[in-house]
């Protein structure tokens, strides 16, 4: 996979979706890198930003909270402009 394009995804998921409020914790600035590999193959296969947002509401979902639907139609906007 490509590095930059996994390097960005990276980013966003930390600062613009952070589901649990960690972007600023130090220690926790991998919390979400088990997402990023997944989430840049729907990138890169062009996945429509609903398919995006339903990825990260059922993550959400997975981690016992709430999804933030409009956060997550925000964020994979920002992602689907990636690639």
């Amino acid at each position: 996979m490509n590095d930059a394009l996994e390097k960005s995804i990276r980013r966003i998921l930390l600062q613009e979706w952070d589901p649990i409020g960690i972007k600023d914790v130090v220690a926790a600035q991998d919390q979400y890198d088990g997402y990023v590999s997944q989430i840049a193959k729907m990138v890169s296969d062009h996945k429509t930003v609903d398919d995006l947002a339903r990825y990260l509401l059922m993550t959400e979902d997975k981690m016992g909270l709430d999804g933030n639907r409009v956060r997550a139609v925000r964020v994979a906007s920002n992602l689907r402009t990636l690639i």
